[in-house]
């Protein structure tokens, strides 16, 4: 399967979590019967322009599933972003990473 996130699994027969490596490989798990549990889904880039959905909380001011443009990306990395009610906020580049989605 492609791996677009990280994969988690609970092996039926180890009931022991398998975690990934990196986001552009494949996800092969050998000579085991794994369950699927849950997907973690994390942006693979930041784009000035894209339109962003919550996925975890990174905020206690939006929930999860908000939307959002990315409107700028200074040199620090801080990623500043204008909600869909026109509101700013400002995140790190990996607070965005980890916590949004592209749309």
């Amino acid at each position: 399967m492609r791996i677009g996130c990280c994969f988690v699994g609970r092996c039926i027969t180890g009931g022991y979590i398998i975690h990934a490596l990196t986001l552009s490989h494949h996800c092969s798990i050998i000579n085991q019967v794994c369950e699927f549990q849950e997907v973690i889904t994390m942006m693979d880039s930041i784009t000035v322009g894209a339109k962003i959905k919550m996925t975890e909380t990174v905020t206690n001011d939006y929930p999860i599933g908000s939307t959002a443009t990315i409107i700028y990306i200074d040199e620090m990395d801080n990623v500043f972003i204008e909600w869909s009610d026109g509101k700013l906020s400002s995140f790190s580049d990996k607070q965005v990473i980890h916590g949004f989605e592209k749309i």
